[in-house]
Formats: structure tokens, sequence, C-alpha cells
């Protein structure tokens, strides 16, 4: 009986554990419902929710980038990037000992609550890139960043509901700061542990 319950659990665990799909009529790299990627004529293309962004390929990998959102600092973790972090909001939910060690150096600034962010501190810090959740009672400060020439990038990973499909998140994070080796190296090794 107990071999039947663990050969079950063993087979669920496996057809959960989808390879990463790809809809071959048009080349996107889907990543859930929410997220998906293509790369084509020296552009990337990025759907993200009922957002789409297009950047040329001069244009990435970016090379400084604030998080508006604590929980996006652990795919940063994870690809070894966090030397890319220039100002981040609510540092006491970033669970990162390399963060939190930078943020006391100084090398990343905090630039305010998930409830009021410094506008004008994110402004000095010139970053290629804001990543953040989309709030719609924000619209205004997301504007103002966009009028100064940054670019908002929402992503709602907190909404995905199957954790390999959050998980991959991090390929996204790989393509868009250069590190498509280490966040491939991170897709599998959690493939394995999940499959073993």
């Amino acid at each position: 009986m107990k071999s039947r319950i663990l050969l079950l659990f063993a087979f669920l665990v496996l057809i959960s554990c989808k390879r990463e799909q790809k809809i071959s009529s048009s080349d996107w790299t889907l990543i859930s419902n929410h997220l998906q990627y293509k790369e084509q004529n020296g552009t990337f293309q990025l759907k993200s929710g009922n957002f789409t962004y297009d950047f040329k390929t001069d244009q990435i990998p970016f090379k400084k980038i604030v998080l508006l959102n604590a929980s996006m600092a652990g795919y940063i973790s994870e690809l070894g990037a966090e030397n890319l972090i220039a100002g981040v909001s609510s540092p006491e939910y970033i669970y990162s000992d390399t963060i939190q060690n930078l943020l006391k150096q100084g090398k990343i600034l905090n630039v305010g609550s998930e409830q009021k962010y410094e506008v004008e501190k994110i402004i000095s810090l010139k970053p290629d890139a804001v990543f953040t959740n989309y709030i719609a009672s924000f619209d205004n400060t997301y504007q103002l960043l966009k009028n100064n020439g940054i670019k908002m990038i929402f992503l709602d990973e907190y909404m995905e509901q199957k954790p390999l499909e959050k998980t991959a998140y991090i390929k996204l994070f790989g393509k868009l700061l250069g590190k498509d080796k280490e966040a491939e190296k991170n897709m599998m090794k959690l493939k394995g542990i999940i499959t073993n």
C-alpha cells in the first residue's frame, strides 16, 4: 500500500514538472500565463500581465536596477547579481545577507517602503530599470519615473500559483541581467531536487 502511495506521489510530482513551453508559431518562451518573452531581430520583447515591453539588444543586460518589491531580491541573489542593485524598498523584508551588507555599506540605498517611495532618490540613482508589482494607486509615481527616462517593468510573480512557474521568473532575470547560465543552473538544480 505504501509503495502505491509513493508511486502515485512520484507520478504527480513528475507531471507537475513540465518543461519550459515554447509556442512554436511565434517563438515565445512561455513562463506562465502571466509572463512570456522572445528574442527576435535584435529586440527582446516581454509580455507581463497587461504590459508589453520592447528592448533593443543593446539596452540589455541592465547594469543598474532598483527593486520596489522585496520578493524580487531572491531572484537577484540566486543569480549572484546583488552588485547590480542600486536601491530597494522595504529592506527589512529582504533576507539576503549580501544585500543587507551592501545596504550597511551604502552600496545599495533604501528608497522607501512599499507604501511610499522616495522618488527623488530613485531618480538620482539613474537606474536602467525599476522592477515592481503593478499597483494602480502608484500610477502617478510610475509616470514621474518614466518621465525621467526610467524604465518601469511590472512583474506580478506573486500571482503565480505553481511553484515551478514562480521559480522560472529567474530565467527572465537571467536574460535581463546577462546571467543566463546562472539562471539555467539554478533551474536545473531545482528540477533535480523536485524529481529526486
